[in-house]
């Protein structure tokens, strides 16, 4: 069985303050953080191993649109943060994003 390695990676861009009702991934930053009602377009990376880490600051829903779909058949190509602390981690592996996680109400924020 073939294998490959990545190893992830933070980018050094500005984190992106979100407060427009649709926005784009600006590709130089791997934290952006939406305080009101939004869709996010993710599109594809630049760099193999990117870390992307999405924050709902709001209590309205951010719906998170991926492209390259990670799983094909749009079997997963859209999140919906929903919560106040709501987060979705990406991973870009050079062709398309994988989630890494996603965690409902994360602790400590209000």
């Amino acid at each position: 069985m073939a294998q490959s390695r990545i190893f992830p990676i933070l980018l050094d861009g500005d984190q992106e303050n979100v407060t427009d009702t649709t926005h784009t991934w600006n590709g130089t930053t791997s934290i952006i953080r939406v305080d009101s009602t939004s869709t996010i377009t993710v599109g594809d990376g630049s760099v193999e191993g990117t870390l992307l880490n999405i924050m709902c600051k709001t209590a309205d829903d951010v719906v998170v649109n991926i492209s390259t779909d990670p799983y094909g058949s749009n079997n997963l190509d859209s999140i919906t943060l929903s919560n106040i602390g709501d987060v979705c981690t990406l991973m870009w592996t050079g062709s398309q994003w994988i989630v890494l996680g996603s965690v409902v109400g994360a602790a400590g924020l209000s």
